[in-house]
């Protein structure tokens, strides 16, 4: 179940592609295109202290090219201009002349990367167009049955068109008519935004059809590694296109690789992962009442919900990143620290205030939705109702650096089965007793009038049990108590091993603090792990309370957080040549960050900009796993992965490890040779589960998590 609302949907991908005009004179050419590198802002460079030499990445080219040969060109491509002059151009050449002239490269690879998950042009087309006649759907029915109908008037005898208020627009409220015509407002715009957001999404049909040579079809297939290898190629060819946001060096220019688009689609969310891994965010209500705060309890026991977040997004991200995505210049100097931390407190006490004006519509909004979405699902499936899924904050402590958003669920996704089995593996036998008898005598009762109706037919409509109520009624009633009964009586067969299950589930969510070990079997883990892993339904109503508490927690806990937070960013900002600012943290620098504990080199010289929990270590070992021809250029990151790789992965491997979900372990490094190509993705991916929970003592690295 998806609790996120078509209307954070919509508020959170409402940015555009763009491609800025160049002004530059049109050139002809024939066969060869040559480029030229343009600045807008002059690089006055990064302070010392963060700087990250060049000389530290070694995929730099000595001699950067720069002309790109087109094979497939018969006409003069014009170049260098406002627009392209598409009369007489082939759909290759107009996509081509969108690469060339991408200002961006942060923000064309995100589209890209959207383009990709969102699974090509029509699925992307048919959900922004959804969402829109979903949102409108749910206003305009909700007001038609709270201003269009007069519940007063129904009758058992009586129609439809006898409890419809005619002209029922005339008698509608002052307020009411604001709200129609703020809605009106906001709807009109994101059907604009809709409008113009198509354009740039043709271009990007394009630029995968033409210059990818990934039919739309095959986007839905293809992986994403495959894509940014034909990136990085056509980026080989022609190393000076697109070149990156406005702050960054122009000196030679660098092989695009895996990390580099990793970093360039998660700049802003690894500041945000370092942030909740350092668990700097104050996120709790200020309530000193012991018994208020244990009443309130459940509201705040999420921590984070996707409207608290949005708003942290949106205050955050915004204050420290610029229209480019660079992290403000200002942002990193220690003189303008109390200018920054200000007006990052005033940005947070505006978002509260405007929550607060708009909480009750949103709770409105959100109580109709969720009818109109989840009444069906819980009234076909009531055993749903127990359904459990992880929440916003643990999703956040979860998820490493530079890890892409399909690569994340798809860990998380391996994690549900065992993550459900060890939560059931601690039933309350009181409550599976009293279950086990109300589903007794729900199923009798249910049996009975199911038997009646069946020798009867005309029982089952007619017949009532109570006044005004009939067998088909009951019958809802008792079968619904039934199934939600019966959801809480654990298996007979039910094998109780809850260390095991849970060292399966942490071994893809790469979460088990150092406190659980020796504790897995207790009720306190349980209770731990619950919190992270929570019930769908308790998620929904903490969706709904967090819409009243999220303006008290902008307006009076955040901003304590304030210094805390600029501090943090301006220690952990680094400039790599040609990536720009970046979070020292997806940089893997194990100096700035290592912890000898997780298998680092050697630990970080501050301790405060230490990662927790092996964090930076687990990251590094992830990104491997997920991209095996990956290596880190620096010394520390090379040691670290072969260090890791030899102790657990020797040449000859005798053992098999079925209990892990390891599969198949090859005996003959022979039989593993000619396997290697064809598996080389699982054996890293395998590698980290057994790094992760199959270390004996009498390895040199203490395990990571």
């Amino acid at each position: 179940m998806d609790f996120s609302t078509p209307i954070l949907n919509m508020l959170m991908n409402s940015r555009r592609s763009h491609y800025d005009p160049i002004d530059d004179q049109e050139q002809d050419i024939q066969e060869t295109v040559e480029l030229n590198p343009r600045h807008t802002d002059d690089d006055d460079g990064p302070p010392a202290s963060i700087l990250v030499e060049g000389e530290q990445r070694n995929s730099l080219d000595d001699n950067p090219p720069i002309k790109y040969t087109h094979s497939q060109q018969d006409t003069p491509l014009p170049l260098h201009q406002h627009r392209p002059v598409s009369r007489g151009m082939s759909p290759y050449q107009l996509a081509m002349w969108k690469w060339v002239n991408v200002q961006n490269l942060d923000k064309f690879l995100q589209d890209a990367y959207s383009y990709y998950l969102n699974k090509g042009i029509y699925c992307i087309v048919l959900t922004k167009a959804l969402n829109l006649a979903t949102v409108g759907f749910v206003f305009l029915f909700s007001t038609f049955l709270f201003g269009c109908i007069d519940y007063s008037a129904i009758s058992h005898d009586g129609s439809l068109s006898d409890i419809v208020i005619p002209h029922c627009a005339s008698s509608f409220s002052f307020i009411t008519w604001i709200w129609l015509l703020a809605f009106g407002i906001f709807y009109i715009y994101q059907v604009l935004t809709f409008i113009l957001s198509l354009k740039p999404l043709v271009d990007m049909y394009r630029f995968y059809t033409h210059i990818l040579r990934i039919p739309n079809t095959d986007v839905k297939t293809i992986s994403w590694e495959e894509i940014v290898s034909r990136i990085s190629h056509i980026r080989q060819s022609n190393p000076l296109t697109a070149i990156s946001s406005v702050g960054v060096s122009h000196g030679p220019v660098a092989k695009l690789d895996v990390l580099d688009v990793a970093n360039r689609i998660m700049r802003q969310e690894n500041y945000l992962i370092a942030l909740f891994n350092k668990d700097l965010l104050n996120l709790d209500l200020p309530i000193r009442n012991k018994l208020l705060k244990k009443v309130l309890s459940f509201a705040t026991s999420n921590g984070l919900t996707k409207t608290l977040e949005w708003n942290l997004s949106f205050a955050l991200l915004g204050h420290v990143f610029d229209e480019k995505g660079q992290v403000k210049a200002h942002i990193l100097q220690s003189s303008s620290r109390g200018r920054n931390v200000q007006e990052l407190r005033k940005r947070f006490a505006i978002l509260a205030f405007v929550n607060a004006l708009l909480a009750p519509i949103l709770v409105i909004f959100l109580l109709f939705y969720s009818f109109f979405r989840y009444f069906e699902e819980y009234h076909k499936n009531p055993s749903s109702i127990g359904s459990r899924s992880y929440t916003e904050l643990a999703q956040w402590k979860f998820r490493e650096f530079n890890e892409l958003q399909h690569l994340f669920q798809k860990r998380l996704s391996l994690s549900y089965d065992d993550a459900q089995k060890y939560i059931v593996q601690f039933p309350n036998s009181e409550i599976a007793i009293i279950a086990r008898f109300v589903a007794f005598v729900a199923g009798s009762f249910a049996a009975v009038f199911i038997l009646a109706s069946v020798i009867d037919p005309d029982m089952f409509l007619h017949f009532e049990i109570t006044p005004q109520r009939t067998t088909v009624f009951y019958i809802g009633v008792f079968g619904t108590i039934l199934a939600v009964a019966r959801g809480m009586i654990p298996a007979d067969n039910e094998v109780n091993d809850p260390e095991r299950l849970l060292r399966r589930a942490c071994a893809f969510t790469h979460h088990l603090p150092k406190e659980w070990e020796g504790q897995m079997h207790s009720k306190k883990v349980h209770a731990e792990f619950s919190r992270l892993f929570e019930l769908k339904i308790a998620i929904f109503l903490q969706e709904i309370l967090s819409v009243l508490f999220t303006p008290i927690i902008l307006y009076y806990s955040l901003p304590k957080s304030s210094p805390a937070i600029i501090d943090f960013i301006s220690q952990s900002t680094v400039h790599v040549d040609q990536l720009g600012y970046i979070c020292s943290f997806a940089h893997f620098d194990f100096l700035r960050h290592g912890n000898k504990r997780f298998g680092a080199p050697k630990d970080a010289q501050n301790v405060k900009l230490m990662s927790e929990d092996g964090k930076l270590e687990k990251s590094v070992l992830n990104f491997k796993a997920a991209n095996p021809k990956w290596m880190p250029n620096d010394q520390a990151g090379s040691i670290f992965v072969n260090k890791m790789s030899e102790s657990i992965m020797p040449s000859k491997r005798t053992m098999k490890s079925p209990e892990m979900g390891l599969g198949e372990v090859y005996e003959d490094e022979r039989e593993w040779d000619n396997n290697e190509r064809r598996e080389s993705d699982q054996g890293v991916l395998k590698m980290f589960q057994q790094f992760s929970f199959s270390r004996t003592r009498t390895n040199n690295f203490p395990r990571p998590f």
